[in-house]
């Protein structure tokens, strides 16, 4: 597993980079084009285990307005481009509901397919936001450069904690919900929420303008609230693979399973950290 996990995360890292660090708008069309794939993939994902309990949807135009909203927040377009291309989803869909023959199928499938929009789309819409946010003494990509390092840095040191835990530990680490997550444990809980909190002091280290921007506690704070924001939207999705009965919302990244599974602890954290960003701030 780690043989393909590595170079797969190798790659997806010197993609992210190299939209925060390459200047102007050769790093912005990095993160657009990468952004409009894992995008389409999610969605796509989503829709596919929907599928799964005999609701199928329209995975593909789904897929598509997602990335087509993602990719108008990172270029920055007027409100009017989401008013338009949502208008137009919702007029497709009460047309489509109108010349169906089966109403009852053609229904199930209209709102299969829209609950992708609250569930995935909107949420990972602002990580695009984050992206070119323009407000305080630091860039917004350096905003999300620190919500990815946090989150990511919390999943990694829960779950080497967990699983050195589950080995020295007499009888094994104590599990908290097994039925949803097995391998999840308090001690591997415990000690991604330090490593988050201690990556997000560090980061402020490094960037001081965070801390000009959010005060002496924004570190500690977003730490701890980043961490169980990623916890928790992680549990989420587990619990949609096991209701379903997949291990992997998919297989197009070898070693990590499907673009759902890598940005399902950016689901809830997406919108949480922008709102503290937007609301938390300087006055």
């Amino acid at each position: 597993m780690l043989k393909y996990r590595l170079p797969s995360g190798l790659f997806m890292g010197a993609i992210i980079l190299s939209s925060i660090f390459v200047e102007g708008d050769i790093g912005r069309y990095i993160f657009l084009i990468f952004g409009i794939f894992l995008a389409f993939a999610a969605v796509y994902e989503y829709m596919k285990m929907v599928e799964k309990f005999g609701v199928p949807g329209f995975p593909c135009i789904i897929a598509a307005l997602g990335s087509s909203i993602l990719a108008g927040s990172v270029l920055e377009l007027p409100k009017e481009f989401y008013f338009l291309t949502l208008s137009i989803a919702i007029i497709a869909g009460w047309v489509h509901l109108m010349l169906a023959e089966d109403k009852s199928v053609a229904l199930k499938k209209t709102l299969s397919s829209f609950s992708a929009l609250p569930m995935i789309v909107f949420p990972l819409n602002f990580l695009a936001l984050i992206y070119v946010m323009n407000t305080g003494h630091a860039s917004g990509r350096i905003y999300f450069l620190f919500l990815l390092l946090v989150t990511k840095f919390g999943d990694i040191g829960a779950y080497t904690v967990g699983t050195i835990s589950a080995k020295v530990m007499p009888g094994g680490n104590h599990k908290i919900i097994p039925k949803i997550s097995p391998k999840k444990s308090w001690e591997g809980t415990l000690g991604g929420m330090f490593i988050s909190i201690l990556v997000s002091y560090i980061f402020c280290r490094c960037v001081p303008e965070l801390i000009k921007d959010y005060g002496t506690f924004f570190p500690f704070i977003a730490g701890f609230f980043l961490f169980w924001g990623g916890f928790t939207g992680d549990l989420v999705e587990s619990s949609l693979k096991r209701t379903v009965g997949v291990k992997d919302s998919g297989n197009m990244i070898p070693g990590m399973g499907g673009a759902l599974d890598v940005i399902d602890s950016l689901v809830l954290n997406a919108p949480i950290f922008y709102l503290f960003l937007v609301f938390a701030g300087e006055k």
